[in-house]
């Protein structure tokens, strides 16, 4: 059984190691909150750090309009750690242990839902200073709620460690639309750099599969090899299980929504 224990704040979050190391949050302090996230990236074993910023199947249907959130109910549960980026298939945690244990890539993913709480400037500064070393994943739709929404601006800079938002191809184009409009009013920075330099981009990839940056993640194959791109060359890390670090490198044609 994983290990747990609490610690006590003002802000929802959970925090999971993919290796099966676990903290389960009900309210978090943020500055032990910030003191975990220099501890992990200082560490001498070097995983790939995600920040994961989801929320509540009930946040999401009684705060966000024009929804229909019917269509959304195979995505998420009570719980946010249980979101489902692409409706067929796993959880967000599940997904990221079956990567660990097929690429070989050892992984550190904290799971965060502010909702509407105001987080403090002073871990806004700090997380500024460290998000070179960590991986946003991002739930579109968490990004209506304030605190979710302030947490995701400090990565609009593509001085970060990487981006990714998965867009389920499921979704409906009603609610890809919302997801378009809301990604691009926080993110406009990182938009502005995908876009113009999209050609820079495809040709990286064909060149080298480098890409840190996807707004718009399809499907489980893609995001797996995301984050390998993002694992071996923005990162320089090592897989543990080296005959295997190839097996989500297939190139797949970048998806470029006007």
């Amino acid at each position: 059984m994983p290990n747990t224990s609490e610690i006590t704040g003002n802000a929802n979050i959970v925090i999971q190691g993919c290796n099966l190391s676990q903290i389960s949050v009900n309210h978090i302090d943020l500055q032990k909150f910030e003191q975990s996230l220099r501890n992990i990236i200082h560490t001498q074993t070097k995983p790939l750090h995600l920040l994961i910023i989801t929320t509540s199947a009930k946040s999401i249907e009684n705060e966000v309009k024009g929804i229909d959130f019917s269509l959304l109910k195979t995505h998420y549960d009570e719980k946010h750690e249980n979101w489902k980026p692409y409706s067929k298939e796993d959880t967000i945690l599940k997904l990221l242990k079956d990567y660990q244990d097929k690429s070989g890539y050892r992984l550190n993913a904290f799971i965060l839902d502010f909702k509407n709480e105001e987080i403090d400037n002073i871990f806004i500064d700090s997380l500024k200073n460290m998000k070179k070393n960590l991986v946003l994943l991002v739930d579109s739709f968490a990004l209506h709620f304030a605190g979710n929404e302030a947490l995701a601006k400090v990565f609009n800079d593509k001085e970060i460690g990487g981006c990714l938002i998965p867009i389920c191809q499921t979704h409906t184009t009603a609610h890809k639309e919302i997801m378009f409009k809301r990604n691009q009013k926080i993110f406009s920075s990182l938009y502005n750099f995908h876009y113009k330099y999209a050609d820079v981009f495809l040709q990286q990839r064909q060149d080298s599969g480098y890409f840190y940056i996807d707004l718009e993640v399809a499907d489980r194959n893609t995001f797996f090899r995301r984050l390998t791109s993002i694992a071996r060359l923005q990162f320089d890390l090592t897989c543990a299980i080296p005959a295997l670090q190839d097996q989500f490198e297939e190139e797949i044609p970048l998806t470029l929504n006007n």
